[in-house]
């Protein structure tokens, strides 16, 4: 189908049409003029003028992307009836345009809202028009003249100091910049270009240009391109605005012609030497001319070629393009780069040919070589633009595809066409010489059919257009009403619903038919009065019975607005209706409902062709089951409580047809064990925190003989609703007073004497039978107080550890804190210093912790070993019958000459069980005050105070595969804490080995970084020990009562010497191996192998200590001596209390609980052969 007709008479080709206009538009004559001949030209509508006399004619109907004088008389109406188009530029009050965009859809939307008009669309159709002439006969509103717009007096034109510089001006060069300009509007207002004149002068032909442009600022080509006249120049005609008191900078450029074979070496400029502003003053010393240009056609620059559809066009027009489309790529062009030069893409512009409007599509991007790029729309909605600034660059003998893409939001049966219209359109510029490339010509002519591609005219790239589908409506059944129970004899049951879909254009329906699926032996004519509603609660058809055939036609028009509406059938049904029976509401879509596009005006038939069936629902009259809820359990309950929970109401409506009015509850109270219900008062019931019976109607229970039930008659003062289909539980709460005695008891609930409920149909007011299962309610049984109970919690440390001096808050014990019968808060608690081997000056204070939360302190007074808590426990609440953690922890004394504490004591800390009347608590319930029983102490476990400690890791080794020659059999990590450096005299390998007696020496190596490369210590190794060495004892000798096992192999270091290490058994002036704090060392052994064979195997590891070395002599501080002849010696270390310690040093401890060290022995690596 072509775009434009040729032919006297016929439609213009797009080329006439241009010329026309741009005639039309050189002559100044009005919009309304330009856009009559456009139509008739192209066969479109006329625009009609605009009425006088303050009344608008509109004679068609508007939507989105119109244009004309109707469209502006439309929104000065708008702004004079106080649904502003816009508070300010354009579309404001003085400021209409005649321009359809979303701003006046946007008002029109408001105005049809305001005054009634259905659907609130924003398409200003038949319904709208005659709601405007019904408004304006009954007094029309005269929109206001349009307010003066100020005009600048002056406009200030000056050569721009930066001119292009003088250069080439190569053949097939595109946007060659020949001068600048600056237009500056003077400060009373804005000032309109009307169009600039500019001359070719100088020694050079007019054959050399192909056309002359001019760009803005932003490099972006105003108008159209122009040729120079016989007077050597041309008239750029694009209007453009300069705001008052601003200046904007035009480029005057040039698109060099494809042959200046002829024109080469001329010399040549281009001038600005006219403006004109309309009523401005021009003032400007003419002509402005930029420098000279030299005409070259040997320079050869890049070049875009082989211009082609590219892969990601449709290939095709399509004919029934859906609304909603995402993600619709529309055209697509292709060029190969040429051999000469890399090139950068810096800007595509798209025209959009077709009838689509702005308000049609949304979401435009241009994609460049798979990249998207948003696209700026013109003001006219026809010209997208993507400005890439440099970022696309394509190599020589690259390719670059630009396409379109965008999303269909609207426009039935109108057209979207993407078209290039000319090559300088694809704005490239050569990466090596920095000229601007014109694209190649397409090899297609131009004979106005679609979809023709790259062609040698205009439009440049010709794409498919592709049409919008007229709309559709699509029924399916929503859930909004689900399943359920409905009563009888109530207007406006909802019976079922539907969900309607339009898309592409709001949808007219004029007929509309239910059908009802009903019980046999029931009749259509059972159900009265049915409307359709929207879920908004509008009605947009109906009433009407349902006839005998059971179905109902509504005759009614309302429109289905485009996208998801759920529309709800509601009817009432008559008591002929008996207990589950079933309705069911189903539409036949394609027969059953007739309908039109509101805009296109065409038959539309909805889908699907089957049934659509709503939910069932089921015939119930009022019912009502009542019992008391499963909680609360029995339970105990401290005298002097108020607002007990005794009981809950359970009200069950699930199988009642309407929802449910509660009036009144009677409920029973049954004291027992020589209570009486007088110990009670304030009873009430509560939905929520709601109170649903106060002030008079607070029940106050009166029968004061003892274990004689007592009625409680509540009268609601806020009534209870029941929804069908749900359960509600109501709260029963009553004050307890002081007097009754322990292990008395009270229950309510419904009992075989007091248990009515008063209950009717919400809707119809019927009085429902309930059905009621009997049930006293729980026994809540008294108590005088609660009880508190403090005992070790199972998250508490269960080993000792270390504890580094001075550090705060280091966790001692966690204790479970347990209030049976009411809440409890804890304002005391006994703590005890249970360490034999500590003292009170090894603690600075303790602090009692709830989670994160800080709630108190406690201090050894003195040297005392006991301590009372002093603690903000308004913070420490323990809720009834449950458990609450309370930690303990210290701030641990600091190490050190002139000290108080006393390194390696055990500094243990736990709750006092013996001292039950210091820790004291307070029952929230009874007020009293609550000590716990006496018992034992807790026994917690505690830290052995420490200036730092060690940490070890075991790492993996390069080979587990035994081979001859020297190889490595074991690595591990000590880390240093960062309070402190450490020291180490000793360790202790297993080596079980079937080749034992064939390894010769093994070697201890340290390294200061994970890869083992960098040495830790002026000499690596740092020892070695000969293989008959495994009977040696500590330092040498022979024998002793330290001696190590036959398969150990120790090695000494001395932390205060820093001699080469030896072989020799009688060296003990071995290197120091101290760790800094923070520090880490990587320890490697080393073993020499020989005659290794098959079958052959060694197992190494790293030893641990059991217990703390000769713990009696502890607290003395043993000598590394002394700790290496006790029975656990395997590692000894220092912890440098005050210095680096030497062996003489009482500073010395074993491996016990030293983290990542085992009590036995570290994972061992074994090796076979």
């Amino acid at each position: 189908m072509s775009k434009f007709y040729n032919g006297y008479g016929g439609l213009k080709a797009k080329d006439q049409v241009n010329s026309i206009i741009m005639l039309l538009q050189s002559f100044g004559a009005d919009a309304t003029t330009i856009a009559n001949v456009q139509a008739s030209l192209t066969g479109g509508t006329p625009v009609p003028a605009p009425s006088p006399a303050g009344k608008c004619s509109f004679t068609r109907d508007l939507t989105t992307g119109v244009t004309g004088d109707d469209v502006k008389c439309l929104q000065q109406y708008l702004n004079s009836a106080g649904n502003k188009v816009a508070s300010s530029g354009a579309g404001s009050p003085g400021s209409e345009t005649t321009y359809f965009g979303s701003l006046t859809k946007a008002a029109v939307g408001a105005w049809q809202a305001a005054n009634g008009v259905s659907p609130t669309a924003g398409y200003f159709g038949a319904k709208s028009r005659a709601k405007y002439d019904a408004l304006m006969a009954s007094g029309p509103v005269t929109p206001p003249p349009p307010g003066p717009t100020p005009v600048g007096s002056g406009l200030t034109v000056t050569a721009d100091p930066n001119q292009p510089a003088a250069t080439l001006a190569p053949q097939s060069a595109a946007r060659v910049a020949f001068a600048k300009a600056v237009f500056t509007a003077s400060a009373d207002g804005d000032v309109t270009v009307n169009s600039v004149t500019v001359e070719r002068q100088g020694l050079m032909d007019d054959s050399a240009i192909s056309s002359v442009i001019i760009l803005d600022e932003n490099g972006v080509q105003l108008g159209l391109q122009k040729t120079l006249n016989a007077s050597h120049r041309a008239a750029l005609t694009e209007k453009f605005v300069v705001k008052a008191g601003t200046s904007r900078t035009m480029t005057i450029a040039a698109n060099m012609d494809s042959d200046l074979s002829q024109e080469t070496g001329q010399v040549g400029r281009m001038a600005v030497v006219a403006v004109d502003a309309g009523t401005s003053a021009v003032n400007g010393s003419f002509p402005i001319a930029g420098n000279s240009m030299t005409v070259n056609s040997t320079l050869s620059i890049g070049s875009l070629a082989s211009p082609t559809r590219g892969p990601l066009d449709p290939g095709a027009a399509r004919s029934s393009l859906e609304v909603g489309t995402k993600n619709f790529l529309s055209s697509s062009g292709k060029w190969s780069v040429g051999s000469a030069e890399p090139v950068m893409l810096e800007q595509v512009r798209w025209y959009q040919a077709g009838s689509a409007g702005t308000g049609d599509v949304k979401n435009v991007r241009v994609v460049v070589n798979g990249t998207e790029y948003p696209a700026e729309a013109s003001s006219d909605g026809r010209y997208y633009v993507a400005r890439l600034g440099q970022s696309v660059e394509v190599d020589k003998g690259g390719n670059i595809e630009t396409a379109i893409k965008l999303d269909v939001e609207g426009g039935s049966d109108r057209t979207i066409d993407f078209d290039i219209q000319r090559r300088t359109d694809v704005v490239v510029k050569g990466k090596t010489y920095g000229y601007y490339l014109t694209p190649a010509n397409g090899t297609s002519a131009n004979t106005s059919t679609q979809g023709e591609g790259f062609t040698s005219t205009e439009p440049y790239y010709d794409g498919y257009a592709h049409t919008i589908a007229k709309g559709t409506l699509r029924v399916e059944k929503s859930n909004t009403i689900a399943a359920g129970n409905v009563p009888v004899d109530v207007s406006n049951t909802s019976l079922g619903s539907f969900m309607l879909e339009a898309k592409g254009e709001p949808v007219q329906v004029t007929s509309f038919k239910v059908t009802f699926g009903l019980s046999a032996g029931e009749d259509g004519t059972q159900i009265d009065n049915v409307s359709v509603f929207t879920d908004a609660g509008a009605v947009v058809a109906g009433p009407k019975d349902v006839g005998s055939d059971e179905s109902v036609t509504f005759t009614d028009t309302w429109t289905v607005p485009v996208g998801a509406n759920t529309y709800v059938i509601k009817g009432k049904l008559t008591t002929d209706f008996e207990d589950a029976d079933t309705v069911q509401a189903q539409i036949d879509p394609d027969g059953d409902i007739t309908a039109k596009g509101e805009v296109t005006g065409l038959t539309i038939s909805a889908t699907p062709t089957s049934s659509t069936t709503a939910n069932t629902m089921t015939v119930k009259r009022a019912a009502l089951r009542v019992a008391i809820a499963p909680t609360p359990a029995s339970q105990n309950v401290v005298r002097g409580v108020n607002g007990f929970l005794f009981a809950k109401v359970q009200y069950d409506a699930s199988d009642s047809g309407e929802d449910l009015r509660i009036t009144t509850q009677k409920m029973g109270l049954t004291p027992a064990s020589g209570s009486t219900a007088t110990d009670l008062n304030t009873c009430q019931m509560f939905d929520g925190a709601t109170a649903l019976n106060s002030g008079g109607n607070v029940v106050t229970p009166d029968e004061a003989t003892a274990n004689t039930e007592d009625l409680l008659t509540f009268n609601m003062d806020t009534e209870i609703i029941i929804p069908k289909g749900t359960v509600k539980e109501v709260d029963v709460k009553c004050n307890i007073s002081n007097l009754p005695a322990a292990s008395e008891t009270f229950r309510v609930g419904l009992t075989s004497t007091n248990s009515d409920t008063t209950v009717v149909g919400k809707s119809t007011g019927v009085t429902v039978t309930e059905s009621v299962t009997l049930n006293t309610g729980p026994t809540m049984t008294i108590k005088t107080g609660g009880t508190l109970t403090i005992t070790l919690d199972a998250s508490s440390p269960t080993a000792e550890r270390y504890g580094i001096a001075n550090k705060t808050d280091v966790l001692l014990v966690v204790l479970k804190i347990k209030a049976t019968d009411e809440a409890i808060r804890l304002d005391r608690i006994a703590l005890t210093l249970a360490s034999s081997t500590a003292s009170s000056s090894d603690i600075k204070k303790l602090t009692l912790w709830d989670g994160a939360t800080k709630v108190g302190e406690a201090v050894f007074q003195g040297t005392g070993t006991r301590a009372t808590s002093t603690l903000s426990l308004a913070d420490f609440t323990v809720a009834k019958d449950t458990e609450k953690l309370l930690t303990i922890k210290a701030d641990l004394g600091l190490l050190g000459v002139n000290e108080a504490a006393t390194r390696g004591h055990l500094v243990t800390v736990n709750y006092d069980g013996e001292a039950v009347t210091t820790t004291k608590g307070v029952g929230l319930s009874s007020g009293g005050e609550l000590n716990p029983t006496a018992g034992a102490d807790t026994a917690g476990v505690g830290v052995r105070l420490v200036q730092t400690y060690p940490t070890f890791e075991r790492l993996s080794v390069p080979s587990n595969t035994l081979a001859n020659g020297e190889m490595t059999l074991y690595r591990f990590k000590v880390t240093a804490d960062a309070a402190d450096d450490l020291g180490i005299a000793k360790m202790t390998f297993r080596v079980s080995s079937t080749t034992v007696a064939t390894t010769t020496i093994f070697k201890l190596f340290a390294y200061s970084d994970s890869g083992f490369s960098t040495n830790a210590y002026a000499q690596n190794p740092v020892h070695s020990r000969n293989v008959d060495e495994v009977s040696e004892d500590v330092w040498g000798n022979v024998s002793g009562s330290g001696a190590m096992g036959t398969d150990e192999i120790v090695f000494y270091f001395n932390p205060v010497s820093n001699t080469t290490p030896t072989v020799s058994s009688a060296s003990t002036t071995v290197e120091a191996l101290n760790i800094p704090a923070g520090g880490s060392r990587y320890f490697e052994l080393k073993g020499s192998l020989a005659s290794v064979t098959i079958g052959d195997s060694i197992a190494v590891a790293l030893l641990g200590d059991s217990t703390f070395a000769n713990n009696t002599n502890l607290v003395n501080r043993e000598q590394a001596d002394v700790v290496g002849y006790s029975a656990q010696n395997d590692f000894v270390w220092s912890p440098n209390t005050t210095s680096t310690s030497a062996t003489t040093t009482n500073d010395w401890l074993n491996g016990y609980q030293v983290p990542g060290l085992p009590t036995t022995e570290m994972s061992q690596q074994n090796f076979t052969k």
